[in-house]
């Protein structure tokens, strides 16, 4: 990775990304900006030139800024959010605040030169979002049913609970079955030899 380029932490939240850039001088810039498309396109204009930025992968709110830099052909890691945190904690850091978080993040690129995120096709992000939905309305279906067994074990009347319980469930495993069904689509026409090796296997 070329000497050259400067670093710029990045410590995201669901609404605000705070950000620490490492300036020509060998010092420290902070700044709090929005976790939106202007807040990205900001983000650039603080950081003109060769800067390779560095964000720690935190769940979904990491993935538009992802996006945005990919679009304007930026350099950028997303690290482990372990690594990050043991990387702290190397560092005898105890107090901990988002911007004390981005002046890390921006540290570990300096000293470890992560490298340049792989960004997934398009195929990808579409059935991870699927099986998300998936797990969650799963997990749903669940819930409502230890709910109605619960019910069932009690000696009240409450016959209308557990039916609104019960038509919550079957909807519930409509919706599910539609998921289901777009998932399996999806991933036929994106990896069809993948999904054809895993139906042969023989259980």
């Amino acid at each position: 990775m070329p000497a050259t380029f400067l670093y710029c932490g990045i410590d995201i939240s669901g609404t605000t990304i705070d950000i620490c850039i490492q300036t020509s001088n060998q010092t420290f810039e902070h700044h709090q900006l929005p976790n939106t498309a202007a807040g990205f396109k900001a983000l650039l204009k603080l950081c003109p030139g060769d800067y390779w930025f560095v964000m720690e992968g935190t769940g979904a709110f990491h993935l538009p800024l992802c996006f945005y830099l990919h679009q304007k052909q930026s350099k950028y890691s997303v690290v482990n959010a372990l690594q990050i945190k043991r990387y702290i904690q190397m560092h005898l850091e105890r107090s901990k605040t988002d911007k004390i978080d981005a002046k890390h993040i921006c540290m570990y690129g300096i000293e470890r030169h992560p490298a340049q995120y792989e960004m997934p096709c398009e195929q990808y992000f579409e059935c991870k979002t699927l099986n998300n939905a998936i797990e969650t309305l799963t997990q749903e279906i669940t819930s409502f049913s230890n709910k109605i067994y619960a019910l069932q074990q009690l000696k009240v009347d409450n016959t209308v609970v557990q039916k609104t319980y019960s038509s919550i469930v079957k909807n519930l495993r409509l919706e599910l079955k539609k998921l289901e069904q777009a998932l399996a689509q999806k991933l036929h026409a994106w990896q069809p030899d993948l999904v054809e090796q895993v139906s042969s296997v023989k259980v």
